[in-house]
């Protein structure tokens, strides 16, 4: 039984979204790893941007590394993706059949973003018997895998005993909205991004290391340029400036380079089947619900200190727990620290009805 490990902790530093405990928790989480769950030091993947010594955790980095971590693995191979980072919900940016929904996406430190659809073309390639635990500490977490099966969802046994302060020197969200994001991609393009072209800026910027499902994106929105449907149609009125976008780029070069600009869009190998498989390994267990914001504390206000406020909880209670615990057990309890602490953020369990019951990564 092999047993491997990719953690990324994302601070952004020097940034305007600047956090402070991620690189902490994937250094605790390493350990925890480690000395608890007996994995070899050779087999964990630590990115963190605060370490130039690291991988970086860019978009491409991140997916690569994810695509290898999947790779070559057997029944009863136990793998763990710990990310503590910021989190972001792109708005639906056409009318077309599966973009209709918001998409919930983690936010590497270059913004090449990865959505809840690209984790389940990921785990839905992973074979039966293989355990796939993913720990997400990062805003709107819950259902980064898309269409996994809610297991603890809205909340039910534990209620937060007040809201923190988000914003104050102690607490910050770890969440990029939407305005927020649009605000930095114009920044590093000198362009005008909105809602809209957010996809095609994306593409824009990173081409084939853009993610699969923004590739799929950009394919369908050249598939009705062509047809002669982007001012409207089923794109719809605001997914005529991703219309827009690509048709300026296209007009600017010769038929040669724009054939070229548009070949990763055109190669991309998805979608893949966006439901769960019948043999669904994955088990999200993410840092708080859909709708909520994780935050990141720095009580003492010393970087060294700082956590993610899931990430903590979770090593609260393995600290608590000697023996083996399920992942039903260690949501409910996690819920139940963040609540003694204040924390108006609630944990989720995402999983086949197998995994509800089964011991928490291994």
């Amino acid at each position: 039984m092999a047993k491997r490990a990719l953690l990324v902790g994302c601070n952004y530093p020097g940034t305007q979204c600047e956090l402070h405990g991620c690189a902490n928790d994937v250094r605790r989480m390493r350990r925890t790893l480690v000395e608890r769950f007996g994995f070899d030091e050779s087999d964990i993947l630590m990115m963190l941007d605060t370490d130039p010594s690291t991988l970086q955790p860019t978009g491409a980095n991140i997916r690569s590394a994810l695509r290898k971590l999947i790779n070559s693995v057997e029944p009863g191979d136990v793998l763990v993706f710990h990310y503590s980072g910021h989190g972001t919900q792109v708005p639906p940016e056409s009318g077309a059949p599966g973009e209709m929904d918001t998409e919930e996406a983690i936010v590497p430190t270059d913004m090449n973003l990865l959505t809840d659809d690209d984790f389940r073309d990921l785990v839905n390639q992973i074979p039966p018997g293989v355990t796939f635990t993913f720990l997400s500490d990062s805003c709107h977490s819950g259902g980064m895998i898309d269409n996994e099966k809610e297991q603890i969802g809205a909340p039910s046994y534990y209620q937060s005993q007040g809201e923190t302060a988000y914003g104050s020197p102690r607490v910050v969200s770890k969440s990029i909205p939407v305005d927020l994001l649009t605000q930095i991609l114009s920044q590093r393009t000198g362009q005008n991004v909105q809602v809209g072209n957010i996809r095609t800026t994306i593409f824009d910027m990173f081409g084939e290391e853009a993610s699969p499902s923004v590739k799929m994106f950009v394919n369908l929105a050249l598939s009705q340029l062509q047809q002669g449907k982007g001012q409207g149609g089923w794109l719809g009125t605001i997914s005529s400036l991703a219309s827009q976008f690509l048709q300026t780029k296209l007009d600017d070069q010769g038929p040669e380079d724009a054939a070229n600009y548009m070949a990763p869009a055109q190669h991309a190998q998805f979608p893949r089947p966006k439901t769960r498989v019948a043999s669904d390994v994955s088990i999200l267990v993410s840092g708080c619900q859909t709708d909520e914001t994780s935050a990141d504390a720095n009580p003492t206000h010393n970087p060294t200190s700082s956590y993610g406020a899931f990430s903590n909880a979770v090593q609260t209670v393995l600290g608590q727990n000697s023996s083996p615990i399920t992942n039903r057990d260690l949501v409910l309890a996690v819920r139940h620290v963040l609540g003694q602490q204040g924390f108006k953020q609630h944990p989720c369990l995402y999983c086949s009805d197998d995994n509800v019951d089964a011991p928490f990564i291994c």
